[in-house]
């Protein structure tokens, strides 16, 4: 096709241009483009194209659906010129729509002032790369075609390019794409160390110059992925109904509050509910645990089997420790455990899980946790002959006369009638004491007790746990090392490059709109929407803290130069570093002038010789 546009070198007083003057002459254009624009609906229709070989005029004879086709297209001509873009200015018309969008090279404008010489700032400052580079593209809105054009070019930069083999370290072309960072994820669950692939993606490439990442990208990609708003609830989400594939009977419920966070979620398994079926007689409940980002407490409901082994019922993270929020979980449990009922509870002695315990099991005997009162009566009396008698009255089995006697002995030895503590445990010792349980009635000796309990059980794990599918991970890997291998065949040669992208174009709509799986996440939960669930707010400790990870106060250790030893820079901008190393520098400059001067002198005084 025969290109039609006329160039027009803009005067320094003609606005409309923002012409611009300097030694070398009058550097910004404006073309005015006359021919038929060939449309760029995405990266696919780039991979015909040889940047390389671009002159300014040629990018007038595209047009795009949109801004960021647009600045993709002119930031591929930059990586393959030198540099690298970014965005700038916008304008909008009277309705504010967008109408006009700048770009910009990537050295363009100068560093503020105010930035330069900043003595409050944290971080050390990066190195000044702004030099004042006129460069720029502007595109702008076509309300006829409804398309983005190139309207102005300027392609003058007053600075040296980058070389190729360092083009992917320019802030516009560093990075990792979501494909980069699916692959990376696959091979971390294998195993495989960052570092190693690192070394898997430029052996793809050809080469590490052609990574347009670095090794530090992939652990920052993992971390925000880590650190990413909401991903935490959702993912939590997630994984559950991944489980819910490979096992049938998996239950779970969650709460959310007014702000869209996620408050309450409780959890059990189809193995869990089968052991709660034959061994939850006897239920513990402990709300301990908070070693999470959150501190939510992690409440676990578990009891023993016949092997006198722990095993776990259900599971729940909670925003709080209210009534309330004890009263939901255990009505879930309920729920979940076709409404069956304990009849003995084992708790840390909570005034809210005893209310809500009363409040939904009425008929289950609640007693106190043996591990919890020992603990407890070491840290609330500080005695190590208190805890040791305490410990033989808790565990022993007097007569009740005995354990009186007993008591009041412990009592007058240690000197703690008037601890409050004390106090109120002797007033719960029907809940702790074995003294106070005389004997078990043969009605409620279970046939868990037996040796024939796993007749009982007819449970059938109908996969393994889990959100990891290996099969759709091989699946995965196959197809991305055939497409790898026809990307190697096909690249080079354009007319292959048309006729396969334009086969994989055909072939993408008709898997997307057969096989298209929507997304599950969407589904409703108390009129609020999985889609924007929000991470749990940080909950306040309950008799417990002090001891958690990155809590405040634990400030990080400012970084000192390692030749110095001052703090606030390092040993590659320390003056006296750099003062030294040029100081070695010269001296062995002029060590070679003499050694090359001594040379010469030699050499006459052999002519002279030789003469």
């Amino acid at each position: 096709m025969e290109t039609e546009y006329e160039e027009q070198i803009c005067s320094p007083t003609d606005n409309s241009c923002e012409g611009l003057e300097t030694e070398s002459g009058t550097i910004n254009m404006k073309f005015d483009y006359k021919g038929h624009r060939i449309p760029i609906n995405g990266v696919e229709d780039m991979g015909g194209l040889n940047f390389k070989k671009f002159t300014p005029a040629e990018l007038l004879q595209y047009d795009f659906p949109n801004r960021e086709v647009a600045f993709t297209f002119y930031n591929w001509y930059s990586r393959m010129h030198g540099f690298s873009a970014r965005k700038n200015r916008i304008r909008r018309n009277k309705d504010q729509e967008v109408v006009q969008q700048e770009f910009v090279c990537y050295r363009q404008g100068f560093r503020e002032d105010r930035f330069k010489d900043n003595k409050i700032r944290q971080r050390e400052a990066k190195v000044v790369t702004r030099c004042g580079c006129e460069a720029k593209c502007t595109v702008h809105f076509d309300h006829i075609n409804q398309r983005w054009y190139v309207r102005w070019i300027n392609d003058y930069h007053n600075h040296p390019f980058v070389e190729e083999k360092f083009i992917g370290f320019l802030p516009g072309h560093r990075g990792m794409d979501d494909d980069d960072i699916l692959q990376m994820n696959h091979h971390k669950k294998s195993g495989i160390r960052t570092s190693q692939i690192f070394g898997s993606f430029a052996n793809q490439v050809g080469g590490y110059e052609h990574v347009t990442f670095s090794v530090q990208d992939m652990y920052n990609a993992v971390d925000k992925e880590r650190r990413s708003k909401g991903t935490d609830s959702r993912a939590a989400l997630a994984y559950l109904r991944s489980l819910k594939s490979s096992d049938p009977t998996m239950y779970w419920k969650h709460t959310v509050d007014k702000q869209g966070r996620l408050e309450h979620l409780f959890w059990s398994d189809g193995r869990s509910q089968m052991d709660y079926n034959i061994f939850g007689d006897v239920l513990a409940f402990d709300a301990t645990y908070k070693k999470n980002r959150y501190l939510c407490p992690l409440v676990i409901f578990s009891g023993v089997n016949h092997h006198n082994q722990t095993t776990v019922f259900a599971t729940a993270i909670v925003a709080n420790e209210t009534e309330e929020t004890y009263v939901w979980l255990l009505e879930c449990l309920l729920e979940v455990m076709n409404g069956k009922m304990p009849k003995s509870v084992i708790t840390d002695g909570d005034l809210a899980m005893k209310n809500a315990i009363r409040r939904v099991f009425p008929n289950a005997h609640h007693r106190l946790c043996a591990w919890h009162l020992i603990r407890n009566a070491t840290s609330n009396v500080k005695s190590n002959r208190f805890t040791h008698l305490f410990r033989k009255l808790m565990l022993c089995d007097y007569e009740l006369v005995d354990f009186e006697r007993k008591w009041n002995d412990m009592v007058t030895e240690c000197g703690v009638e008037d601890n409050n503590w004390v106090l109120d445990m002797y007033e719960k010792k029907e809940m702790w004491a074995t003294a106070h349980i005389r004997e078990i009635p043969s009605s409620l000796v279970l046939d868990r007790w037996t040796k024939n309990v796993k007749d009982l059980s007819n449970y059938t794990r109908q996969g393994q746990s889990g959100g990891w599918d290996s099969m759709s991970v091989c699946r995965y890997k196959s197809l991305n090392q055939r497409c790898r291998e026809i990307n190697s065949l096909v690249c080079k040669n354009p007319e292959a490059y048309a006729e396969t992208i334009e086969l994989l174009n055909d072939h993408y709509g008709h898997v997307k709109s057969k096989y298209e799986v929507q997304d599950e996440g969407s589904d409703k939960m108390e009129g609020h929407n999985e889609r924007y669930l929000q991470n749990p707010v940080i909950a306040r400790t309950k008799g417990r803290g002090g001891n958690v990870a990155g809590r405040a106060g634990n400030k990080r250790k400012k970084s000192q130069c390692g030749f110095c030893g001052i703090v606030g820079h390092n040993k590659q901008t320390c003056a006296a570093f750099k003062k030294q190393k040029k100081t070695v520098d010269k001296s062995d400059v002029d060590d070679d002038e003499e050694d090359d001067g001594g040379g010469d002198d030699d050499d006459d005084d052999d002519d002279d010789d030789y003469r």
